[in-house]
């Protein structure tokens, strides 16, 4: 957010903040960095006074020659970076940084031999606010190495991105080589394991005939995230075969067949049905619906290879068809005005999803509808079912999320509000860059934002009532979809530590980048911010897309808005 410069009437009035290094064993002097300025973004500023005391008893290996200090937070479009040299003969040298925005920042001093290594860092936080002084410690420590394992993925199929790009802590971000397997193994050294990761998934045209790009932002820490699958939700691909077959046991009620991200359905009297996938190994699922509002009869095939045209007929009198178990959901707090609905799905260990019952809310506070669950005896492998809720309006998003195995009854909340968030246009070249301010949400384990150009975006997909004319498309939690770019940011709190607000990178100087991938100036551009909570781990959250966990709570309370850079 701008912020005006701070003026009383015949004074120029600074604010100081005063932030003690205690580092030892280096140290240098050297002019105030004037690039700072180029940060500002309110005139409600301040200084950051920055003591090296090497006469302490903490001391920093021989061999580091100099100590780089980054600093970043509130109001900073990009990093405050400086690097101070051991000197001769001093023991104790004052750095002064003047001309930061007040609010959050966060420092970090790496001592560095002289191959531009490591060997010890340090790091610490700190609010500048007017009038007050902060006095803020840094200790420096050895460097324990950590490593962070990325999977990427096109569908369920794994397949490298067309750009990847990691920052060691707050360091300069750097270009992976893609790779025909797509996995790579990132060593973090930075002070308490953070670092961030950049992949950019092109599709090509689909359908509209529109290139869509995702590009993705992650900031976490090693022990918050060490494993991560990033999901492209891929365009349909051209080379597709058809399944197809009968339907017996119809007796006079539809039916719906879904395999993979396709389905199709069958209403009276026709008992045949027909669908494109492209090759692969599936999960059939077949469910026969009499009218009402959940199924009465269900079938599943696992481990289906399909390599070409494929008959496959289904009969829900055969002995592998099963009776579904009834089971009620309960969504509880929904407000009035908001546009509510809940729907629980069965996901099959293939990835095949299908829909057993949901339901719109009529009037609040509650929503209430059946829903069909598959018995455990004819479940297999990593098959599970998944509850979601959302309730939203214009500018707000509720939305919580339950995946269970065992057959059971439901009774969810949905989370309370989100607070105020805003986003700003930081920069519009070499390409758009947003800043995104937010309040803290009680108990979050990570907040997102997400930039789409030229349309709405969803955090879910939208809910349907009647799964035998439409099924709604599963979009992956870490790539939403815009009309034809779209922009998303994970932040994890240990990453954040207390800040509340980011600023997209520039990643332009990176080979291999493409400026075009960012959103275009001039058009109205939707944007969303929020918070995640779970009962698990942020890790466990983030790869349930491929990897559910039985219990898996998640709740997510947003805010939304538009921006024109």
């Amino acid at each position: 957010m701008k912020r005006r410069t701070l003026w009383v009437i015949g004074i120029s009035l600074t604010v100081v903040a005063a932030m003690a290094f205690i580092i030892a064993g280096c140290g240098g002097s050297k002019a105030p960095s004037a690039k700072s300025s180029s940060n500002i973004g309110s005139n409600r500023t301040g200084e950051i006074v920055l003591t090296i005391d090497w006469s302490k008893s903490r001391v920093i290996p021989p061999s580091a020659v100099k100590v780089d200090v980054t600093i970043t937070g509130d109001g900073l479009v990009n990093p405050i970076r400086d690097s101070i040299p051991r000197p001769q003969n001093q023991t104790v040298v004052t750095k002064v940084y003047p001309n930061l925005p007040v609010g959050f920042k966060r420092v970090t001093a790496e001592a560095k031999d002289n191959n531009n290594q490591t060997v010890a860092a340090g790091s610490g936080t700190a609010t500048l606010a007017e009038g007050q002084r902060t006095n803020l410690e840094i200790v420096m420590s050895g460097i324990t190495t950590g490593t962070v394992v990325v999977r990427t993925y096109r569908g369920r199929q794994q397949a490298p991105p067309d750009f990847i790009a990691f920052q060691d802590g707050d360091g300069p971000w750097q270009r992976i080589e893609t790779t025909i397997a797509p996995q790579y193994t990132l060593t973090i050294r930075a002070p308490n394991g953070r670092y961030g990761l950049a992949v950019v998934f092109v599709r090509p045209s689909g359908p509209d005939g529109m290139t869509e790009v995702e590009v993705n932002i992650i900031h976490a820490t090693v022990n918050e995230l060490s494993q991560i699958n990033l999901v492209s939700e891929e365009a349909p691909s051209a080379n597709t075969v058809t399944v197809s077959g009968t339907i017996g046991g119809l007796e006079g009620a539809g039916a719906v067949v879904y395999m993979g991200n396709s389905y199709a359905s069958v209403f009276p009297p026709s008992n045949t049905y027909s669908l494109q996938v492209p090759p692969g190994t599936y999960d059939l699922i077949a469910l026969r619906f009499p009218g009402g509002p959940t199924p009465n009869k269900g079938l599943i095939q696992h481990d289906v290879v399909i390599s070409g045209n494929t008959t496959i007929n289904i009969d829900f009198n055969s002995s592998e068809a099963f009776v579904p178990e009834t089971h009620n959901a309960v969504i509880n707090g929904v407000s009035s005005g908001e546009l509510a609905g809940g729907e629980v799905s069965f996901i099959s260990h293939n990835g095949t999803r299908a829909w057993t019952g949901g339901g719109f809310e009529v009037p609040p506070p509650t929503i209430q509808f059946p829903f069909a669950a598959v018995p455990t005896a004819k479940q297999f492998g990593n098959d599970i079912h998944n509850l979601s809720a959302t309730a939203e309006t214009g500018t707000t998003t509720r939305l919580i999320e339950r995946y269970f195995k065992a057959p059971t009854n439901l009774s969810v909340t949905l989370p309370s509000p989100f607070g105020n968030a805003s986003v700003r246009v930081a920069a519009t070249t070499p390409y758009t860059r947003f800043t995104a301010s937010w309040d803290a949400y009680s108990g979050a384990q990570a907040y997102f934002a997400q930039f789409g150009e030229g349309g709405g975006i969803d955090l879910r997909q939208r809910l349907v009532s009647n799964p035998q004319l439409s099924r709604p498309k599963k979009r992956s939690r870490q790539a939403i979809q815009a009309f034809s770019r779209s922009w998303f940011v994970g932040l994890s709190a240990g990453w954040l530590g207390g800040q509340t607000s980011y600023t997209l990178p520039d990643l332009s100087g990176l080979s291999g980048w493409n400026n075009s991938w960012g959103i275009p100036a001039g058009s109205q551009v939707p944007w969303e911010v929020g918070a995640v909570v779970t009962n698990r781990t942020i890790q466990d959250f983030l790869n349930a897309e491929l990897t559910p966990v039985d219990g898996l709570e998640a709740r997510i309370a947003g805010k939304r808005g538009t921006v024109t850079p």
